[in-house]
């Protein structure tokens, strides 16, 4: 006699813990503005600040004066905002 085999992979998914844009901007402490030159491909760090906004004021501010691309990064290396020429 077969028996078949009930439910699936996942056995009741917690969504509490659930990633969303507002979740990760109140758990982070320090975001890190990195630069990638365009032609030389040189990657520096340029500042480390507590709010985002002034990060991207400071990324968008590097990107136009310089030939590079800005990242803005979380203490988790993921990429929230970047500044191009």
């Amino acid at each position: 006699m077969k028996r078949k085999r009930q439910g699936g992979l996942f056995k009741g998914v917690d969504k509490s813990n659930s990633y969303d844009k507002i979740n990760i901007e109140n758990n982070i402490n320090n975001y890190r503005i990195i630069s990638i030159h365009n032609k030389t491909k040189k990657v520096m760090t340029i500042d480390t600040t507590n709010n985002l906004e002034s990060a991207k004021l400071i990324a968008d501010k590097v990107a136009d004066n310089n030939d590079v691309k800005c990242y803005v990064h979380t203490d988790s290396n993921r990429v929230l905002y970047i500044a191009e020429e």
